[in-house]
């Protein structure tokens, strides 16, 4: 592909979040680093804006808009612009015409699977096609976007948010099922908390959002709802629990192409993952037989779930599946080559 100019091993990123808390971003910036190109983060200081609040975040991206374009003039020349997610994309269109540079589109989700409304959904469907149009390269999370309408194969790159491999800490499994990500309506687990709060398994809820305050008022006895914890302290729980759950509405769109990263990190550990029927992930589950699949919002088949993982001849079968997967395919130094190659080709 033709050079556009500039610092053949610079690359500006974008992130509309923490950088801190963004352990993919991180993950990126940190493997293109290691292969030898420089690497510049813009990203947006959220922490003061309260979670959940939308005005507050409508009213801060131009100006974090208008970051992103002077830092990109500062520290010109660079070789390509990288966005992270969809609201992004506005600056680096601006920084890639400006500059006439590649611009590289990483879709870590697809922003059109958080709407119901049909209306809103072909609205930010719309703007998202044209995003994937103009970019010159687009990252996928996983294959099952790839042919999918408005996508454009021989640009795009399947890079899945898998974790980085890691020597694991030989922890007592102390019987927990653990949750940590998003408190929100779409991941909403709260009809399960009078079933759990009632049985004899200790259960640890991390993360925060809107929701929170609200399972704090329903968790009870062996519920704890941890709030926002250390990506450090997810690992740690993750390697001492009994088995990770991932149980998202598959009504959205969002939720039914997801492969969150917490399954990937729960195979690492070998610890079987309870993730919702009709999702990617399940797909995921079922075909490396690394977990078990539930009906999203059925109380009973979670508590049969449960029940399975209480064999323990079913339960080494499952953690070994999921050892073996993660070695074979659904890690990150297999992932951040694909990434890396990407730019050799673009650059």
């Amino acid at each position: 592909m033709r050079n556009y100019g500039g610092d053949v091993s610079k690359i500006l990123m974008l992130l509309s979040s923490d950088f801190d808390t963004d352990p993919r971003v991180t993950k990126e910036a940190r493997t293109l680093r290691a292969a030898g190109f420089d690497v510049s983060v813009c990203w947006w200081d959220r922490k003061r804006i309260k979670q959940g609040n939308v005005l507050s975040v409508m009213l801060g991206l131009p100006r974090f808009y208008l970051k992103c374009v002077r830092q990109a003039k500062q520290e010109w020349p660079f070789v390509a612009v990288h966005c992270n997610d969809w609201d992004t994309m506005i600056p680096g269109i601006i920084i890639k015409w400006t500059h006439r540079i590649p611009l590289v589109y990483d879709l870590h989700d697809l922003f059109e699977g958080y709407f119901l409304n049909p209306v809103a959904r072909w609205i930010v469907g719309t703007i998202d096609r044209f995003f994937r149009w103009v970019c010159d390269r687009q990252i996928v999370v996983d294959s099952v976007y790839v042919n999918l309408p408005g996508f454009y194969p021989e640009k795009t790159v399947v890079v899945m948010n898998c974790p980085e491999s890691r020597k694991t800490e030989l922890l007592a499994d102390d019987g927990s099922l653990f949750y940590a990500g998003g408190l929100i309506l779409m991941r909403d687990i709260r009809y399960l908390l009078p079933w759990l709060s009632q049985s004899d398994l200790p259960v640890y809820i991390a993360g925060s959002g809107p929701m929170e305050e609200s399972y704090r008022a329903l968790a009870d006895n062996g519920v704890q709802i941890l709030g926002r914890i250390s990506l450090k302290e997810v690992e740690r729980r993750t390697e001492q629990c009994h088995a990770v759950m991932a149980l998202y509405d598959p009504r959205y769109r969002l939720n039914k192409m997801a492969s969150p990263n917490k399954c990937f990190d729960a195979m690492m550990c070998g610890k079987p993952s309870i993730v919702s029927k009709g999702t990617r992930i399940a797909e995921i589950v079922e075909e490396e037989n690394c977990g078990v699949t539930v009906e999203y919002g059925d109380v009973d088949d979670f508590a049969r779930a449960v029940k399975r993982l209480c064999d323990p001849h079913e339960y080494e079968r499952m953690s070994v599946n999921g050892i073996v997967a993660f070695a074979r395919m659904y890690n990150w130094d297999i992932m951040g080559e694909r990434l890396v190659e990407m730019y050799r080709d673009l650059t």
